[in-house]
């Protein structure tokens, strides 16, 4: 029983410390970020819903990843792609709270905050 509290012990320590390199590479290059998550839905959804070729897959998740990148460089691009993805991660840390705390008052305070925080990530990302 010592030894396994211990292996748990270990193993959350190592996860602390890799979600924790993973969030700050996420909180200073969220643009980033954001393009490739649109790109990487781009090209998994031409993949499963049009039944294209792997590779027209790779290029069409990749156009849209550098045409996301492009659009984010404008003033109202980057104020469009900031809002809806401010509130969309908000949305998914906020459900990932709810799957553990069940309350959906928290919820929504989660997702408020959120989504603040990460508008402000966004434009601390577009000063850099």
């Amino acid at each position: 029983m010592l030894i396994a509290v211990i292996v748990l012990f270990y193993v959350g320590v190592f996860l602390i410390a890799m979600f924790t390199a993973v969030g700050l590479f996420f909180m200073e290059h969220i643009i980033i970020c954001n393009s490739i998550v649109f790109g990487a839905a781009a090209g998994i959804l031409s993949g499963v819903y049009l039944g294209l070729h792997p590779a027209f897959c790779l290029l069409i998740g990749l156009g849209i990843l550098g045409l996301t990148l492009l659009i984010q460089q404008t003033t109202v691009g980057f104020w469009i792609f900031a809002i809806i993805m401010s509130i969309g991660w908000g949305f998914l840390f906020s459900a990932i709270a709810y799957a553990f705390i069940e309350d959906m008052i928290w919820f929504y305070v989660l997702w408020g905050l959120s989504t603040v925080f990460n508008v402000v990530l966004h434009i601390k990302a577009r000063d850099i």
